[in-house]
């Protein structure tokens, strides 16, 4: 940070390790540092974990609001994602992280720029997206394509804040 990075931590909270956690971060932003809690994920990615109370909810939805050092504030914006509703009224967020916490993550069917704007390369294997139920699209020993345009989401719950941050539409 003294060297003009910005830096946020985003720390899966483990429902049974949350306290301890919670500790841990609070000295982290008690030094300036910003944090987003994010609710732990299935092994698929598929939905978030049992286990957490209203309380850890509503800390994870609501804890740690994102602070943009003077020198930051030209270059991001104080609330870095915008929802838009079918009514067209916006939603500010101050990190898609947060998305999780509040199950602004439910895009099945929705069309979405995941394997056209973005990929996830996991040892060679390439994917549409971190959460995404689709097929590989290639290797990268052995080539992939991405999608000419959008695609539906197949997927119940986007877990992953990289696909979450790619833009997506009610169809």
């Amino acid at each position: 940070m003294e060297g003009g990075v910005y830096v946020t931590i985003n720390q899966v909270m483990v429902p049974q390790m949350f306290e301890e956690l919670y500790e841990r971060l609070e000295r982290f932003a008690a030094r300036g540092i910003n944090v987003t809690l994010k609710p732990q994920s299935d092994p698929t990615a598929s939905h978030v974990v049992h286990g957490y109370t209203e309380g850890q909810i509503t800390r994870m939805q609501t804890g740690f609001p994102q602070r943009i050092p003077e020198e930051f504030k030209q270059l991001i914006p104080i609330l870095g994602v915008e929802l838009i509703d079918k009514n067209g009224n916006k939603h500010l967020l101050d990190q898609a992280e947060r998305f999780n916490a509040f199950g602004f993550n439910k895009f099945k069917g929705w069309e979405c720029n995941a394997g056209y704007q973005g990929i996830i390369i996991r040892d060679t294997e390439v994917r549409r997206s971190h959460s995404c139920h689709d097929d590989i699209l290639g290797t990268t020993t052995g080539g992939f394509e991405i999608f000419k345009q959008p695609k539906p989401c197949i997927t119940p719950s986007c877990m992953s804040s990289a696909d979450s941050k790619l833009p997506k539409r009610k169809i």
